[in-house]
């Protein structure tokens, strides 16, 4: 019982990572989403916008470290990895403002549980995005 675990998890190692370092990358999100200062912004979107980025930068880190392994080298090969990341995140960013504003603006949801669905969406889009971004190379 005990060996299968431990071959599920090597299996779906990059999943679970991937789980982990999102988990991670939400709090981040959503703390700065919240910090005084950053909640006080009456446009939802501008506040969305200034959590993304935070958490864009922290993912980048968490996703190229220890979800998708990358051990690449090189200044040229990490600036294209990232220019294509933020690409990738861009695209996740506009769903989600477009999301919250469907949610807040549209159906009247309170922007803070508007939040919650647009995570949950953001966070399937990025993992196959980020896949595609840090594939193997051969």
């Amino acid at each position: 019982m005990i060996n299968r675990i431990k071959e599920l998890m090597a299996k779906h190692r990059s999943v679970l990572v991937y789980l982990v370092i999102g988990v991670l990358t939400t709090a981040v999100d959503t703390v700065v989403y919240y910090v005084p200062g950053v909640s006080s912004i009456d446009i939802v979107e501008i506040r969305n916008t200034i959590a993304w980025a935070a958490a864009v930068l922290f993912a980048f880190w968490g996703n190229r470290t220890f979800v998708f392994t990358e051990n690449t080298k090189g200044k040229r090969v990490t600036a294209r990895e990232f220019y294509e990341f933020v690409l990738s995140r861009v695209f996740s960013l506009i769903v989600s403002n477009v999301v919250i504003a469907v949610l807040t603006k549209g159906i009247g949801m309170s922007a803070d549980w508007a939040k919650i669905p647009t995570s949950v969406i953001v966070v399937v889009l990025n993992y196959i995005t980020g896949k595609l971004v840090f594939r193997k190379k051969k």
